[in-house]
């Protein structure tokens, strides 16, 4: 029997829908025209009414998805979904609990993959762990291949790109992150338990984690230059709050995944030997406003405190709305939220020549920004996708192994800011602002 072509594992999720709806709406330019696919998850009923809610994607030129049954408590339905596709998306999380049965099934079945995790942990514990059987059975295992973390990764290696196309290395990116929301904010109870447990795993096991990789893979990798120019250092104020002349609002260290892909993009250039030369990199998140700051870092501090304890964290899974000020519900944002819901990332790149010091200054400064829709449930679907129609026409092109998005999608990265540019909704755009 041919497999598919992809597989929507998890359909019957709030965020798997949004990439359902994506794939039937957005995707037909790009499909091949004996494109086949299916919808998976462990409720047989449920992804039947999935199943009506896309019939109409047929008139579309989108064929119906099949129905697979599968469970992550059954590692042979697992392995059979695989068995049945060529890429799986997977939707089900949190990872930390639910992800590795399917990248297990995958590496065997011979299955490439990709998710929308944003837990540090759960992925560098998949390179860790699977990295070399993922090569040696020749799949594509890339995690983060949504917001978390596809935007900063693929901004940070076409920076670098930018400054060796002029003759110069990549000394620091500095991101700087801000969200508007005109009618407030929505999050979805799956997205929050994600975040929960993925911040949960980040104050034991991560740094065992990375002792563990600094002692076995990162050993052996080839020696990295050290990048010219000062290294940038995340801003120290009370609470982490700071200002910057550059951005208009308060600046606090970027808490969410991005940082951490990006240092583990490069740890895997330098292991592999790629050529992709280091940077020096570090995040921050646009607060405009005393009041906001101050909600922010009341429930953040909180949030901080329970996490690292299970007790803790069956409080916050418990009463999502009492310690998330309301922002999180089982519904996820309403359409208007979504449609009022944007962000900006700016990126402040500096470039040197190749011999400069630490205390040369830099030869030339950019000023780049990536801008887009809401992040979790309307750029997130178009990002993914936007990574699996990569797998499908050109895996030929691809990295294989447990892998980044700036790592997997190296040699078509800055064919993907152009399709990126092209679509609209998320755009990419540099200017030099002098040296």
């Amino acid at each position: 029997m041919a497999r598919t072509h992809l597989v929507v594992f998890g359909a019957t999720g709030f965020t798997a829908k949004t990439v359902i709806e994506e794939l039937c709406t957005r995707c037909t330019s790009w499909l091949p025209q004996d494109f086949s696919w299916a919808i998976a998850g462990r409720n047989e009923r449920g992804l039947r009414q999935v199943a009506k809610i896309v019939e109409v994607a047929a008139s579309r030129g989108v064929p119906e998805p099949d129905i697979v049954v599968a469970d992550i408590h059954d590692y042979e339905s697992l392995l059979a979904m695989a068995r049945s596709t060529k890429l799986v998306l997977n939707c089900v999380g949190p990872y930390r609990w639910t992800g590795e049965p399917v990248v297990r099934a995958c590496i065997e079945a011979g299955c490439d993959y990709l998710d929308l995790c944003g837990e540090p942990e759960f992925i560098e514990r998949m390179v860790l762990t699977h990295f070399t059987p993922a090569r040696t059975a020749g799949v594509i295992i890339c995690h983060s291949a949504a917001f978390d973390s596809v935007p900063c990764d693929l901004a940070v290696l076409a920076s670098k790109r930018y400054l060796e196309a002029r003759g110069l290395s990549p000394g620091s990116v500095e991101m700087f992150a801000s969200l508007e929301a005109k009618d407030g904010l929505g999050i979805h109870y799956a997205t929050y338990a994600a975040a929960v447990e993925g911040f949960g795993s980040a104050g034991i096991a991560l740094p065992q984690i990375r002792k563990r990789l600094t002692q076995t893979m990162w050993s052996t990798r080839s020696p990295a230059s050290r990048p010219p120019g000062p290294p940038v250092r995340v801003h120290k104020g009370l609470l982490g709050v700071s200002r910057d002349a550059r951005i208009d609002g308060f600046t606090i260290p970027y808490f969410f995944s991005d940082p951490a892909v990006v240092r583990l993009s490069q740890a895997l250039d330098a292991y592999l030997s790629t050529g992709v030369p280091p940077t020096h990199f570090a995040a921050y998140i646009v607060v405009r406003g005393w009041y906001v700051l101050a909600l922010l870092t009341f429930y953040f501090t909180i949030f901080q405190a329970l996490v690292p304890f299970e007790a803790g964290r069956r409080l916050l899974l418990a009463y999502p709305k009492l310690f998330t000020g309301g922002l999180v519900s089982h519904a996820g944002p309403t359409p208007k939220q979504m449609s009022g819901t944007s962000f900006t990332q700016t990126y402040f790149v500096k470039g040197y020549t190749k011999d400069a010091d630490k205390t040369a200054k830099p030869d030339l400064c950019v000023r780049a920004t990536m801008t887009g829709p809401e992040p979790g449930y309307v750029a997130t679907p178009f990002l993914i996708l936007l990574c699996a129609r990569e797998v499908i026409l050109r895996r030929d092109k691809l990295e294989r192994g447990v892998v980044t998005p700036a790592v997997a999608f190296r040699d078509v990265a800055l064919d993907m800011i152009d399709a990126l540019n092209k679509d609209g909704r998320i755009q990419w755009r540099v200017e030099e602002t002098g040296p």
